[in-house]
């Protein structure tokens, strides 16, 4: 998908690339879900800001599935689209990304992992007030995963708290005792 929308150009691949990918959003086929998800994923980089919207819609969508490889590909998939596009998407999205975000942290071990990476990804095109009003719901959250046993959820989680404490400067420091 990567290599057909960049060849081909958004411009040009837009209209199918979102036809397909919106009738695949709403099949009831777990498989043509996932292939929605992870065409999101790759093409995400190259979409308008209509698109990306239309994007963070169906994925969205996705995330309220019961189908865990199709949570695990959109959470992938909503990473990777926060990891590649601007701030002003991030701000725009934030009040309908974090719940979502904060709920998948406490999904199963391995959609968790992507959960809290797409919640890091996401952090880093907030501003500081956005981050903070959603701090205190994170912190505790975060702070549980380090008790984890699994190695690739602790990993995560400090990324993400990393990531957290750089976005307050010093409306993190009550934080490091814990």
């Amino acid at each position: 998908m990567d290599f057909f929308v960049k060849k081909l150009s958004f411009k040009v691949s837009v209209k199918p690339l979102m036809t397909l990918t919106a009738r695949h959003v709403t099949s009831n086929s777990w498989q043509e879900r996932v292939a929605a998800a992870m065409a999101i994923r790759a093409s995400g980089e190259y979409a308008d800001e209509d698109s990306a919207d239309q994007m963070a819609e169906a994925l969205l969508q996705l995330l309220r599935g019961n189908h865990q490889r199709v949570r695990f590909a959109a959470f992938f998939a909503l990473g990777q689209l926060c990891h590649d596009r601007s701030s002003n998407f991030h701000e725009r999205w934030c009040d309908k990304f974090m719940p979502v975000l904060m709920q998948g942290c406490n999904d199963t071990n391995v959609i968790a992992v992507k959960a809290i990476s797409a919640l890091e990804a996401h952090f880093h095109g907030l501003s500081e007030d956005d981050i903070r009003r959603f701090s205190d719901m994170l912190i505790p959250i975060l702070m549980q995963k380090l008790q984890s046993t699994d190695p690739k959820i602790i990993i995560a989680s400090l990324e993400a708290i990393g990531a957290l404490a750089i976005s307050l400067d010093d409306g993190f420091d009550s934080c490091y005792d814990a």
